[in-house]
């Protein structure tokens, strides 16, 4: 007889805030050399023990996304991806299959918020969505070489906030947090396959606001499936791999 059910395995607190933070961490809410709040802060904003927030910090540390550093100038900083440039290109192509499948389920996901977004969002949200394009409106002009890499990291921070606003301008949590579950997939490390900032990185996104604003639904989509299909053509270039 075929088993219905599964069993259920509950997570333990501590699993629950290694989540949390990890999410935040892999959406660039918290930079590369940046300081994650206080132990203090930390525990009341997750509303857990600081025995449960060490355990879970110990296990981030363990991933190495995190580094604890003791003294009056330490506190817990947030650590550089571990993998070169080649290393990462090398890794995605080995994974183009299983990252072509995650950016056909974002096509699917954010075309669907986007249409959604043009219907429902409020000028606050359009706010919000405009101030991450700003963001990434100066990063894209940044010319100082030497910084490329936390430029690009800032990039791709507010990329994720200017995704993320329109997802909330959906009004459909569902749909708000498959956006981010996408963009905090952590086994495929994007990011560190670029070197420079690309003139052309914040290509779609102002049309993409004006199509929000004009409540242009169908342009709204338009718009993204060519920012999504752009985006994973250029990965493709970028690692020798067939789109």
């Amino acid at each position: 007889m075929t088993q219905a059910l599964s069993p259920v395995h509950a997570n333990a607190a501590y699993e629950i805030v290694v989540e949390n933070l990890r999410r935040a961490l892999l959406l660039g809410r918290f930079l590369p050399g940046e300081k994650l709040p206080p132990e203090r802060e930390l525990a009341l904003q997750l509303q857990v023990s600081r025995t449960t927030l060490r355990e879970a910090l110990r296990v981030l540390e363990g991933e190495g996304l995190i580094e604890s550093k003791r003294g009056a100038t330490g506190g817990i900083l947030v650590k550089t991806p571990k993998l070169s440039k080649r290393e990462s290109m090398a890794f995605l192509r080995s994974r183009i299959d299983e990252l072509r499948k995650l950016y056909e389920y974002r096509e699917v996901i954010e075309v669907a918020t986007v249409r959604l977004a043009a219907a429902n969002r409020t000028i606050e949200q359009l706010d919000r969505i405009e101030a991450a394009l700003l963001k990434m409106r100066v990063l894209t002009g940044n010319k100082q070489e030497e910084d490329a890499p936390m430029v690009i990291a800032r990039f791709l921070a507010a990329d994720a906030e200017f995704h993320s606003a329109i997802a909330a301008a959906s009004g459909n949590d569902y749909l708000m947090n498959a956006v981010e579950d996408i963009r905090a997939s952590k086994f495929l490390p994007v990011g560190a396959v670029f070197t420079k900032m690309d003139a052309k990185a914040n290509a779609g996104h102002e049309d993409m606001l004006t199509a929000l604003r004009e409540r242009d639904a169908d342009q709204a989509a338009e718009l993204m499936v060519e920012h999504i299909r752009g985006t994973f053509e250029g990965i493709c270039k970028l690692v020798g791999a067939t789109p």
